[in-house]
């Protein structure tokens, strides 16, 4: 019996041994050096179709034939090596450990491996990830409509803002009005605020930083629909829109690309 002071006696932890082979969802296996079944215990084994100890006496590398990694893991085992890996086994997962078998010397008689039922965790975290995938596209498709790219002239693409703009959505508004530019070869890119409310200085740096890069395409950036608490905030930050046009309305930013571009033709069309 187990004593206060002392070690647990043997019967109590073949016991507890037992105890939790037989209630947990697990898979306990001992093998000799040569391979035999010593071993073959557990709950996990209903899920395997399995009786308590019907392999014992088997060849684990015939019994599992097949199973190339988890007979590697048994083999290093029995070369003194630790080792764990996740197995699918199509209707049920599990997660796995090997290690020697020891005597009351240290010498190694053999390996064992516990093999635990983790088919509900997995299939909680695959769910999990599923709904984590829907959620970011739900995001992106979100992120796409409050920024639309509408080609409104052969020369001309407009970008309406709706919304805030933080440095994430930025780089990616950034990086869907370049690839337009490029596809269509626009001349002419407008940002429209006429949807935007309030602003800080970091936004409006993201928005200089979008027309520097629409620039450097030869392409000339507008801004129109500025509102006026929006201009003012501007102000107040001493934002440098010097090198930025400006226009009050959407429908006059489209006049004056759609007037540089009738002048453009007119030119090419001189002798």
């Amino acid at each position: 019996m187990e004593t206060m002071t002392g070690e647990p006696s043997g019967d109590l932890l073949r016991s507890l041994f037992d105890a939790v082979a037989r209630g947990a969802p697990i898979v306990v296996s001992a093998y000799d050096l040569s391979g035999t079944i010593l071993l073959h215990i557990g709950r996990g084994l209903e899920k395997l179709g399995l009786e308590q100890n019907q392999l014992r006496g088997a060849s684990v590398f015939e019994a599992f034939k097949g199973a190339d990694d988890a007979l590697a893991r048994i083999r290093a085992a029995m070369r003194g090596e630790t080792s764990q890996n996740t197995q699918d086994l199509g209707n049920s997962i599990w997660d796995n450990w090997f290690g020697p078998l020891r005597d009351g010397s240290g010498a190694i008689i053999g390996a064992f491996s516990i093999s635990t039922d983790v088919t509900e965790r997995e299939q909680a975290r695959a769910e999990l990830e599923r709904r984590i995938a829907i959620i970011e596209a739900q995001t992106q498709a979100i992120r796409s409509m409050a920024a639309p790219i509408i080609q409104v002239w052969q020369d001309v693409l407009v970008m309406p803002v709706v919304g805030d703009l933080d440095a994430e959505r930025a780089a990616e508004m950034m990086e869907r009005l370049l690839s337009a530019l490029t596809a269509s070869r626009a001349r002419h890119a407008i940002l429209d605020l006429t949807g935007v409310e309030s602003i800080d200085s970091r936004t409006a740096d993201q928005l200089l930083r979008i027309l520097g890069a629409v620039a450097l395409l030869g392409v000339q950036g507008l801004i129109s629909g500025i509102r006026p608490a929006v201009a003012e905030a501007l102000v107040a930050l001493g934002v440098d829109l010097t090198r930025v046009t400006t226009v009050a309305t959407l429908h006059d930013a489209l006049r004056r690309c759609m007037a540089a571009s009738a002048n453009r033709k007119t030119a090419a069309a001189r002798p």
